[in-house]
Order: structure tokens, then C-alpha cells, then sequence
């Protein structure tokens, strides 16, 4: 399976010539100006579906995560319980997106949507990080994190606070609606300086040495 990233061909061009390559971040996708495939206004946060008169034992509180972070009860306890919608922020990250295998209609819907003319696939990808997380700590203290799969909930009508999805980080979720035919994958890193954080542009020697044009559209 391929790492594949969309993109525009200018930029793909920047990054064979000069190894110049973008590093978002969840609050750019949440605020900055992006297109529908990008722009997402609930990056970073998780929505948490409320309920009502419900009784909760110290048992039901340690088996939901989302629960156990807002309550706490003593062993073999219990409390009536009632709970509106609760949003979860969390702390913004460094993220570099990219996608599960090529696919042609899911091109031919980022060139229509964002403009995305090229594709590129990402050989050697712990390499490939690897080099750009030590770029990036040139300019600022980072940990990386890894790679994670990204998965999809109805962000309108929130989680469950049962939901298997609880323990994913917010970074690793979005919304069904206009995303959920994305297969992305995240590389994300975290900021080690107390400080607001935005994209960064990098120039990274060599990094040229792990891609390779996967396709253009519209194809001649």
C-alpha cells in the first residue's frame, strides 16, 4: 500500500528542486483559509453527546474514558448524573496529511475541490520523517509522535461517552461528512515550547530522495 500524498504540482516541483515541504497545524485547518477538503471548524476538539437522569456507578465512570475525565466518584459509589453536550479542546499539533493508496476519483475530487494537479507517493516513510523532524527542530523543539490513522464520527450530533473512539487523541478524529472518503493518515508532532505554534515551511536537504510522481491530472 502506498503513502500518497495530493498536492499541487508547483509545489511538488519546490520539493525536488529544494526539498521545501509544509508542516500544518490543527488550529491553520480549523482557522485558516482552506478549501471544504481541508477547512475543518472542529479540528482539535472532540463533541461529546449529552444525557439525562442517568445513574452512574464508579464501575460505569472507569469503563469511558471521556467519563472518567470529568468525574470522579469513590469505589462502589454511585450519582444521578445529567450532562449537556460537552466539547473537548485539545492542544494543538504539528500535522503533515496525506493518504491510504492512490485513487483516481479521490484525485480528480482534491484537483476539483483544492486544485490538487499531482500526486506523489512517500517511499522509506520512516526515513522521510525522520529527516523532516530533524529539520524541524532546527527551528523548534518537537516530538514526533508517529503516524495515525485517522477516523470519522458525526461531529454535529457528537460521541457517545461509550464510544470505542474515547481514547483516540483529537488529532486522529474528524467528521464523517466531507471527509470520511479520505483514508488519511497523520504524521503529528508536538511541541515541546510553551508557546502558539503555526505552519511551517521547510527546506529539507535530500527529501527528494523519497518521493516519486504517482500522477497529474488532468492526465494529457
Amino acid at each position: 500500500m502506498k503513502n500518497i500524498k495530493y498536492i499541487k504540482r508547483n509545489y511538488f516541483d519546490d520539493l525536488i528542486n529544494s526539498g521545501s515541504v509544509r508542516i500544518g497545524t490543527l488550529k491553520d485547518y480549523k482557522e485558516g483559509e482552506h478549501g471544504q477538503m481541508v477547512a475543518d471548524s472542529m479540528e482539535g476538539s472532540k463533541r461529546y453527546k449529552g444525557f439525562h437522569n442517568k445513574k452512574l456507578t464508579s464501575e460505569i465512570v472507569k469503563s469511558s474514558q471521556a467519563l472518567s475525565s470529568l468525574i470522579r466518584i469513590g469505589d462502589n459509589s454511585s450519582v444521578d448524573f445529567k450532562v449537556g453536550e460537552v466539547l473537548i479542546i485539545e492542544p494543538d499539533y504539528y500535522i503533515f496529511s496525506f493518504a491510504q493508496d492512490y485513487n483516481v476519483s479521490d484525485h480528480e475530487n482534491w484537483y476539483e475541490e483544492e486544485g490538487y494537479d499531482a500526486a506523489y507517493s512517500i517511499g522509506f516513510p520512516t526515513t522521510f520523517f525522520k529527516k523532516i523532524t530533524n529539520k524541524l527542530n532546527e527551528r523548534t523543539s518537537v516530538e514526533f509522535l508517529g503516524l495515525f490513522k485517522v477516523h470519522y464520527y458525526n461531529e454535529k450530533e457528537g460521541m457517545d461517552f461509550f464510544d470505542d473512539l474515547n481514547p483516540l487523541p483529537a488529532f486522529s478524529l474528524k467528521d464523517y461528512d466531507g471527509f470520511s472518503n479520505q483514508s488519511e493518515i497523520r504524521a503529528v508532532w508536538r511541541p515541546l515550547e510553551t508557546k502558539e505554534i503555526s505552519p511551517v515551511n521547510l527546506n529539507v536537504d535530500g527529501l527528494y530522495r523519497y518521493v516519486e510522481l504517482e500522477s497529474v491530472v488532468p492526465s494529457s
